[in-house]
This record gives structure tokens, sequence and C-alpha cells, in this order.
């Protein structure tokens, strides 16, 4: 596959290639700058896969997490494209509630993935959510979550609904209220 990285820090893809080996790999390219400007220059429909694994400390920074920046991503996606975001959040899951509002305003199907102890309010960690305007396969997503020494639960679009409750979508103008949102910055992550 040819794969794109937009990585903001500049300084990070330096010592990436110096110090890591990052080099020449094929169908891999690496540019630098902001996310949200790389992908509003991407033409229409120019992306099977878009994977937003993009932080600030322990939350995503607040212009790729709005509505507005869904819409762009949809824009992006090929008509069976898939949207991955992983989020971090910790009880009372506040920013992936607003998260599953957002993703579930733009976008035709959605699903998320995530340990069950977060799920049930009792640990902090990672949700991953997945978007399309085509249908997700959520049996084989919940097959492959079942499995393995950690097993996550996967929530189709119904579940994601329930899960969102009464979550406000996240727009532009909402960075003050998405860093309320946010866990607490020095938040211990299981790192399993």
């Amino acid at each position: 596959s040819r794969q794109l990285v937009y990585e903001y820090d500049g300084g990070l893809v330096q010592v990436a290639r110096q110090h890591l080996g990052l080099g020449p790999v094929g169908g891999l390219k690496v540019r630098v700058g902001d996310a949200r400007r790389r992908i509003e220059q991407r033409p229409d429909a120019s992306a099977d896969v878009v994977i937003g694994d993009a932080f600030t400390g322990v939350i995503v920074p607040p212009h790729l997490a709005t509505l507005e920046f869904a819409a762009e991503v949809g824009r992006v996606l090929r008509p069976d494209g898939v949207y991955v975001l992983n989020v971090i959040d910790c009880p009372p899951l506040r920013v992936s509630r607003a998260e599953a509002a957002t993703l579930l305003a733009a976008f035709r199907s959605v699903a998320l993935t995530a340990d069950r102890d977060l799920l049930r309010e009792r640990d902090a960690g990672n949700v991953v959510f997945v978007a399309s305007a085509a249908p997700l396969p959520i049996d084989p997503l919940r097959r492959s979550g079942a499995g393995g020494r950690f097993p996550e639960d996967v929530l189709d679009r119904p579940e994601v609904v329930r899960f969102a409750g009464r979550a406000q979508v996240v727009h532009d103008g909402d960075a003050e209220r998405w860093r309320r949102l946010a866990p607490p910055p020095d938040l211990p992550v299981p790192l399993v």
C-alpha cells in the first residue's frame, strides 16, 4: 500500500530519520505539517483509509476532533473508505462520548472498540472509532476484538448512539469546551 504520514513536528521527523532509522521505505512518505491543513489540500475521494492518531499530551488537538474536520475526512475518503480515530480517555468518558456524537453526525456508519473495563468506566485507555459512509464489517470486528489476551468490545452504530447519550457534537468554535472535557494531563494509561 501507499501511505502518507502528516507529522506536525518537523523536529520529531528529523530525530526519527537521524536516530531511529526512518529511511526510504517503499510506499511511505512523511510530510511535515498540520494534518487539518494537509487534509484540506487533498482532492476529493483520494484515500481509502484515514487514521487519526494525533495527540497534544493525552488529547486529540481540538481542530482535529470537530464535525468540520470529520466532514473534510469524509470528503477525502473514497465512497467505501474508512476513518479510524484513536482517542485516549478515562471515566466518565466525556471525550469519547463527545467524539462519538461528532462522528455520528458526520458518517452513516460508526463503530468503536475499547477495552471492556474502559467502557465500564473502571479504567483509562484508548477508544478507537471506525467511521465510514459505507456499512462497516461489525461481525468480523467483534470476532477480532474478542480474541486475544485483552478482549475488547466493539459497539455498532445503535450502541454508539446509546454510548454518546446526550454528549454534544464538537465544532470548530468549541476548542475551550473540548479542552475542559480532556482527561488529566498526567493520566496513567495502562501500557498493555
